[in-house]
């Protein structure tokens, strides 16, 4: 029932040409300058420019700071700013538009449209990757790798040699269709698709099918390795970022203004202008704006990452966009169709807390908006009670972190459910019916109870597909890591007290130096590898420099040593008199072999990055 309400709402908003809830009083847009303004100053980002716009037109524009903040170069509103993801947008809008035109459908294998696609999908049989599992990021690939990033030498480069350089990544990790998991090859992909069924190159057919029409044509997509001059610099860490070109052009290389960006919000607010765009009506509007391919969104749930157009919470309300980041440059659009409002932020520096910013745009633009209080229903499903871990990490060098953090608990009682992450404040969430909830306050569902699947009992939140384990398997890697961290502190702290001893003579063999030093070498080690690893940048992680070869050589000498070092402990422990120095020696070692095997079961010893 409640499935069958939500689509009658849908389609009622998307026939209504004008706004159901709109606000009464008119927007203070000098209030929100003054706003945006004080926080802009506040994080330090030296320029910006935000729009306001409703599906008739734009309503406000507004520019910030500087393009270069050392020759005080002020951003017009005519300035170009990196918009990174949010050319994902465009590339759904294409891959839409060659639907319609019957090139080929959502349906369709990937591999039957593209055979020369190195792609590894080991439920090809029976799963193969479609059209749709790209678009949603459902196909389970792994996101690009570090060596697959930035283009510096190759402004030529066809998108399918682009996406296979990066063979790695093409690895199907799961069963595609089942959860989502953003995945930038994915959109490589859906660009070779365009330019292979359009017979037109990628940035040819965005520019003259996509961008002229919706009125966007300031906006470009460039594959120079040189810097528009309309284009503002980029700032990290209040440094200028050098331009860098990257390899998946098709994933977030768009350059475009907020005003510009600004024109394709209204076209998917509006349902008056539909037909500016060639082959595409409110019904692939409304499935842009629908995830399809998860097991929540097939049993129902609405909110989620769609055809690159996603569902997020901003001031407790449902708003629909896509954000955008590249070095140097954050973007944010979103609209909300019973407010009949939408807005466009696009800043100069990669180092800002964007969603204060959202949050602040959007609470300006639904001042006197009321929320509606969901109808509440008793849970009856027991089994939903227990321990949860993520299993649809976006990239998978980072699994063994995530392993160990992105656990949580969940609890039930009546109609609410407190889903408390090890790590991090609980949240509150309200039974709607169905398996569906709602974070308190909000009146959207934004949590799917799945249920059983071949993998386990699974949920989904924001995003994020959990599947149930035990409390011991929850808990039991983060106590081993606590005690191997509280071990390796004990290690370098007592450094210093045995260092005087043995200067000192203390010592009456040299075997109560060796217990001594080899664990403290294991340690040592180990710091080396993460003073180098934070020590790292984004765009230096796929070259051969001291910080990837420290990581490289790093590891790999910890894991030896630490092997070496226990056996010389155990030979040896007993000729220490000290029974406290004897047996925090071996757990020293112990620590740091357990350790080494974690390491190990996650792919990082011998890490060599700048092939990654």
């Amino acid at each position: 029932m409640l499935k069958h309400a939500l689509l009658s709402l849908c389609v009622l908003l998307y026939a209504h040409s004008g706004p159901l809830f709109a606000t009464s009083s008119p927007l203070d847009f000098a209030q929100l300058h003054s706003q945006l303004d004080s926080i802009l100053q506040e994080q330090q980002v030296p320029g910006a420019q935000v729009a306001v716009f409703n599906s008739k037109q734009l309503l406000w524009q507004a520019s910030f700071g500087f393009t270069d903040s050392e020759q005080q170069i002020p951003v017009s509103d005519n300035t170009l700013f990196r918009a990174g993801s949010t050319t994902k947008t465009l590339v759904a809008l294409a891959i839409m538009q060659l639907v319609q035109q019957d090139k080929f459908s959502l349906q369709d294998e990937v591999l039957q449209l593209e055979p020369a696609l190195l792609l590894q999908n080991p439920w090809q049989s029976s799963h193969p990757v479609r059209v749709i599992h790209l678009l949603e990021h459902t196909a389970g690939l792994d996101d690009m790798h570090f060596r697959n990033i930035y283009n510096r030498h190759e402004p030529g480069i066809q998108l399918l040699d682009a996406v296979n350089r990066d063979a790695a990544s093409l690895k199907v990790r799961w069963q595609p269709g089942t959860r989502h998991a953003y995945s930038n090859p994915g959109y490589g992909i859906l660009g070779h698709l365009i330019e292979k069924y359009s017979t037109q190159r990628f940035e040819d057919y965005i520019e003259q099918q996509v961008l002229q029409p919706l009125g966007m044509s300031s906006c470009q997509l460039s594959t120079s390795l040189k810097p528009d001059p309309r284009l503002s610099h980029g700032f990290g860490h209040a440094k200028t970022v050098p331009f860098q070109q990257i390899y998946l052009r098709s994933a977030g290389n768009l350059e475009c203004n907020a005003a510009a960006m600004a024109q394709l919000g209204l076209w998917l607010l509006s349902q008056a202008q539909t037909a500016q765009l060639p082959h595409l009506d409110t019904s692939s509007i409304r499935q842009l704006e629908r995830p399809e391919s998860t097991l929540a969104a097939q049993q129902g749930l609405t909110y989620g990452y769609a055809k690159a157009i996603y569902a997020s919470t901003r001031s407790g309300r449902e708003w629909l966009g896509h954000d955008g980041g590249i070095d140097g440059f954050l973007t944010s659009y979103g609209y909300n169709r019973e407010l009949d409002l939408g807005y466009v932020v696009m800043l100069n520096s990669s180092n800002v807390r964007l969603r204060r910013l959202t949050d602040i745009i959007t609470q300006n633009l639904q001042t006197d908006a009321t929320i509606a209080t969901p109808t509440l229903v008793a849970i009856d499903r027991p089994e939903i009670d227990g321990y949860y871990r993520a299993s649809n990490i976006r990239n998978q060098l980072f699994a063994g972190i995530a392993f160990i953090t992105a656990v949580g608990k969940v609890t039930t009682k009546g109609s609410d459910l407190l889903a408390a992450p090890i790590l991090g404040a609980a949240n509150h969430y309200q039974h709607l019916g169905h398996g569906q909830f709602a974070k308190a306050g909000e009146s959207h569902a934004t949590l799917k109870v799945i249920g059983h699947t071949p993998e386990g009992f699974a949920i989904e939140v924001h995003g994020d597909y959990l599947l149930k384990v035990s409390a011991l398997s929850a808990w039991l890697p983060m106590l081993l890591l606590g005690f191997c961290c509280s071990i390796f502190v004990l290690t370098l702290g007592y450094a210093p007290i045995w260092l005087i001893n043995a200067i000192r003579g203390k010592f009456s063999s040299p075997a109560q130096l060796w217990l001594r030093a080899l664990p403290l070498v294991n340690v040592t080690l180990l710091a080396a590898v993460l003073v180098a690893l934070f020590n790292l940048s984004l765009p230096e992680a796929a070259k051969v420099n001291w910080q990837t070869l420290t990581i490289y050589w790093g590891t790999l000498a910890f894991a030896l040593h630490g092997a070496i070092a226990t056996a010389a402990v155990l030979y040896r422990y007993r000729l220490e008199p000290s029974g406290p120095a004897r047996y925090f020696a071996v757990l020293s070692v112990l620590a740091a072999n357990a350790f080494a095997v974690y390491c190990f079961r996650f792919d990082y010893l011998g890490l060599a990055l700048w092939q990654w």
